[in-house]
């Protein structure tokens, strides 16, 4: 699943295509795929209507509407989100590709769910392979109670450590790793990051958050935007299908210290990555430099 830095490049290579246009028509292919308010006529809520902005909250992608609507991605497993100009000569497509090793031509295929037709002679395609993903349409006092769910972002100044060092010390019990996961204590880290901030931080993502020191906790509050910032600016992080806004692979796996590297040697000590689950997760890391 694309995380933060994932999630962030695919909104900033969007947002300087689509800010301005307008929703001329929409074709829902499969129903699931979006969500709608009770009550709500899908045609008058969205048609003609000028796309102000695209934001991002957490893993969520937010596209924005004159009428203060908005419309919420989450690519989810396999989710992509793909843009082409009126004369097919400019393609974005963020998210991940139908195969692992090509980007899709801009033309609806079998696995497109959902097709906006922008003013500009743009078309904008949802595509889902496993139909995990999703687009909800939402007022803003729905978007409020969405943010509310999610935690501070760690890229913003509203992420204070003294307030997030308390609500993880309510939590004693928790495996760390469950604890950086959950988007309630802070919006945007998944599988990828938790293990490279804990690397970095010198801690076991297996160690419980009551056996962590203040100290601990201070150098994972040190460590995780620094580690996001170059994640966005690498443009994320490819294995398989991920792709950029542009279509290509993010360059931070290159940068990775133990995810993925099981048996390989730490960049830091040369000892193996050590490969383990932790809360039902696959999960790396060094036996020596994370000794706690």
């Amino acid at each position: 699943m694309p995380e933060l830095p994932e999630v962030e490049t695919v909104r900033r290579d969007l947002a300087e295509v689509l800010p301005g246009d307008t929703i001329v028509s929409i074709e829902v292919r499969l129903p699931k795929m979006l969500r709608l308010p009770a009550g709500a006529n899908l045609e008058k809520s969205i048609l003609n209507q000028e796309i102000t902005g695209v934001g991002r909250r957490a893993k969520l992608l937010i596209i924005d509407l004159t009428n203060g609507l908005h419309l919420l991605i989450h690519l989810k497993m396999t989710g992509q989100l793909l843009w082409q100009d009126k004369n097919e000569q400019q393609l974005i497509a963020g998210g991940h590709t139908l195969t692992a090793t090509e980007i899709p031509s801009g033309h609806a295929n079998k696995y497109t769910h959902i097709i906006f037709q922008l003013g500009s002679g743009a078309v904008l395609l949802f595509n889902d392979l496993r139909q995990f993903g999703y687009v909800e349409l939402v007022d803003d006092g729905r978007l409020k109670e969405v943010n509310q769910k999610y935690g501070p972002e760690p890229l913003e100044g509203e992420w204070l450590e003294d307030a997030w060092l308390t609500a993880m010390r309510r939590r004693p019990r928790s495996i760390l790793k469950a604890a950086l996961l959950d988007q309630s204590l802070l919006a945007g880290l998944g599988n990828i990051y938790v293990d490279e901030a804990c690397w970095r931080a010198g801690i076991r993502p297996q160690t419980r958050v009551g056996e962590l020191s203040g100290d601990d906790l201070h150098r994972l509050y040190e460590v995780i935007p620094p580690l996001l910032r170059e994640a966005v600016a690498a443009r994320g992080t490819t294995f398989n299908s991920y792709r950029d806004g542009r279509g290509r692979h993010g360059t931070f796996v290159s940068k990775l210290a133990v995810y993925g590297r099981g048996g390989q040697p730490c960049p830091k000590c040369g000892s193996p990555v050590e490969k383990t689950r932790v809360v039902g997760r696959g999960t790396h890391f060094c036996p020596v430099c994370q000794p706690k």
